[in-house]
C-alpha cells in the first residue's frame, strides 16, 4: 500500500511538471507573439489572422490543461489509486493529448461560434458586427481591447469547461432538427 501510495504521488507530480511545462512554453510564445506584434507591425499586419487563430487554440489548449490538472490533483487519495496510479501510467500522453487539443478545438469552435453570431449578449465578443470576410474580422478584432479580452477568457474557458462548446452545439443540433 506504501509502495502504490508512493507510486501514485510520484505519478501525479511527474504529469503536475508536464503541464506546468507546457503550460510556460504557451506563455512564451504567446509573449513571443505580443513582441512580434509590437516591433515588427509592417509584417504583423500579413500574419495577424494567422497569430489570433494560434493565440486562441493555445489559449484554450492552456485551459484544458489547467482543467487536467486540477482533475489530477482531485483524485481521492485513499480510493482506487491502484487503478488511478495504472490509468496514468499508461494513459498519461493520451490524457495530456486530449485535454490540450481537445482544448484547441474547441476554442476554435467557439471563435467560429462568435463569428456567425450564434452567441450574443454582453457578455461576448461581439464579432459578428465586423465588416468583411472571416480572416478580415480576425485582424479587426485586436484593434478593441474589450473584444480580444473576453475572446480570449472565452477561449480559455472553452478548454477548461470542456463540455461547454458540446454541450452549446448539442443544443444547436438539437433546435436545428426541431
Amino acid at each position: 500500500l506504501y509502495r502504490i501510495r508512493t507510486a501514485w504521488e510520484e505519478k501525479r507530480g511527474a504529469i503536475a511538471h508536464r503541464i506546468a511545462d507546457a503550460l510556460i512554453a504557451i506563455a512564451a510564445f504567446l509573449g513571443l507573439g505580443a513582441t512580434f506584434l509590437l516591433f515588427c507591425p509592417e509584417l504583423s499586419t500579413r500574419f495577424h489572422s494567422l497569430q489570433l487563430l494560434l493565440e486562441v487554440g493555445l489559449i484554450g489548449a492552456s485551459g484544458g490543461l489547467v482543467s487536467l490538472l486540477r482533475r489530477i490533483q482531485a483524485v481521492p487519495g485513499d480510493t482506487n489509486r491502484l487503478n488511478s496510479l495504472i490509468e496514468a501510467e499508461y494513459g498519461e500522453d493520451v490524457i495530456w493529448l486530449l485535454s490540450s487539443v481537445s482544448g484547441a478545438a474547441f476554442s476554435l469552435v467557439l471563435l467560429l461560434i462568435f463569428v456567425t453570431g450564434l452567441l450574443t449578449g454582453d457578455a461576448f465578443p461581439d464579432l459578428k458586427t465586423l465588416q468583411g470576410d472571416l480572416l478580415s474580422r480576425l485582424v479587426a478584432v485586436p484593434a478593441d481591447g474589450s473584444r480580444l479580452a473576453k475572446l480570449f477568457l472565452w477561449s480559455f474557458l472553452a478548454g477548461f469547461a470542456e463540455q461547454l462548446v458540446p454541450d452549446f452545439l448539442d443544443r444547436l443540433a438539437g433546435s436545428a432538427k426541431k
